[in-house]
């Protein structure tokens, strides 16, 4: 009546794999956290190693084969899980992470299967007892089905027209209650800039592009800033500068420590004064920077979660696109750069649209612009990839008419010296056009635009 002859689907060599790589590297679990449960792993020990693992992801401990050997000593757990040495040997195992989300979903299917003929010898078994009612035994097959769909993740995005009208009710009654607060977004440090967009939302992309040399690591330092002052918990991912080296622009764009003088080592004991205690005020800020040079969609997801399990994260910076190597995952090589940079900034639209954030994109230009003499940049200027426009909701483009020995801005007339000028290209929920600033000649500080009273006495006339 049972066919006991089925064999048992399950790879004990591939559980231990993905544990061991887990162990190996401390931001693998963050890639498949949401792939695995300890459940789905068939041997014990895996599965015990695995549910320590889960819980100190939770509760956003670092991972390691120590911390882990001394998680399972306090749980009690370690030997029936095959004790130090056992740990070590799984961690021996691999060589790195990249096929890890593969293997992860191998142990997913075999989970899957062995679920699925479990429960079907106990179908088999009702099907042919005439005691069990036929349609209660109809009922438990569609139950399977539920189950495996729920495991699977089937259609968990879909929603019924009601459920999303409730959501959205809900969603303007919190704008009703922020905008009473102050601004609904997060805040950009500029006041035109917030007025058009109402700061930035939550699940948008939004991409801030120049030439190199006009200034977005620091326009970008600049909105960190203001959203960690309104505090919002601000993540940085720095793909070419080092910590310390934006802890510099930090640190003199908020201080009256001169820039140069800084970089040089030439400050004297009074201004070292300053800046010390311009450090110390700072360092309050809920802001967190993460140099790795060599970042992958995988771990950017990882940095986010873990960030939101310790302490929140409402708006993250990625400084810059073109550096990134997020185009390619598990070692797999692009067909070519375009398409690379399509696929990175469709990644990180959808790490906003997961974790409900705004990403803020820096960008590069290209020199379309300097060949045709266009003195003003266009969103068709971005840099590799029409997918950049497509994909981001929001498209900035910085610009500054001093660089290009221009007197004036040729639409505002404004005088060109320490002006800017923010471009809204695109903006998927709102308006579009100019937004200026004052900035000083290091661009460390930026400020609301002010005309000089020179120039408001002269275009009085």
């Amino acid at each position: 009546m049972i066919n006991v002859e089925l064999p048992t689907p399950a790879d004990v060599d591939l559980e231990e794999v993905v544990v061991g790589t887990c162990l190996l590297e401390s931001t693998t679990f963050g890639k498949i956290a949401d792939i695995l449960g300890p459940e789905m792993f068939y041997d014990m020990k895996a599965r015990l190693i695995f549910t320590t693992l889960n819980k100190m992801f939770n509760a956003g401990k670092p991972i390691d084969l120590c911390t882990v050997k001394i998680a399972m000593e306090e749980e009690g757990t370690l030997e029936q899980a095959g004790g130090p040495y056992h740990l070590a040997l799984l961690s021996s195992k691999v060589a790195g992470s990249m096929h890890v989300m593969t293997h992860a979903l191998i142990v997913k299917e075999m989970y899957m299967r062995r679920e699925m003929r479990d429960r079907m010898y106990t179908l088999q078994a009702r099907s042919v007892n005439l005691a069990y009612d036929i349609a209660d035994t109809m009922i438990e097959i569609h139950n399977l089905i539920d189950f495996l769909e729920g495991v699977a993740k089937i259609g968990e995005n879909m929603q019924s027209l009601k459920e999303i009208m409730d959501d959205t009710i809900r969603d303007g009654e919190l704008r009703c209650e922020k905008n009473k607060q102050g601004l609904i977004g997060i805040p950009t440090g500029l006041k035109g800039l917030d007025e058009m967009t109402a700061g930035f939302q939550g699940g948008e992309l939004v991409v801030l592009a120049a030439r190199p040399g006009v200034g977005k690591s620091a326009m970008m330092l600049h909105m960190a800033m203001a959203a960690a002052k309104a505090g919002n918990s601000v993540l940085i991912f720095s793909l070419e500068m080092l910590n310390v080296q934006l802890g510099n622009r930090i640190l003199t764009g908020q201080s009256n420590v001169d820039s140069k003088r800084w970089k040089a080592g030439t400050v004297d004991a009074a201004e070292m004064d300053e800046a010390k205690e311009a450090a110390r005020q700072l360092a309050p800020l809920p802001i967190s920077i993460d140099d790795n040079a060599d970042v992958t969609t995988s771990y950017v997801r990882s940095c986010i979660r873990s960030k939101i399990v310790k302490d929140g994260c409402d708006v993250v910076y990625f400084d810059y696109l073109q550096v990134a190597n997020m185009g390619s995952e598990d070692g797999k090589a692009n067909w070519n750069r375009e398409l690379e940079v399509s696929q990175a900034t469709r990644r990180l639209k959808l790490i906003a649209k997961e974790f409900n954030i705004p990403v803020v994109m820096l960008s590069q230009l290209n020199r379309d612009a300097e060949e045709r003499k266009v003195l003003r940049p266009e969103i068709s200027q971005l840099r590799e990839s029409g997918a950049i426009e497509q994909n981001a909701d929001i498209v900035l483009l910085l610009y500054r008419p001093a660089l290009l020995k221009l007197k004036e801005d040729p639409v505002s007339k404004y005088p060109s010296k320490n002006l800017g000028v923010i471009i809204v290209g695109k903006n998927r929920n709102g308006e579009t056009g100019d937004v200026y600033f004052n900035h000083n000649d290091p661009m460390t500080k930026f400020e609301d635009y002010v005309p000089p009273i020179e120039w408001m006495n002269k275009n009085a006339r």
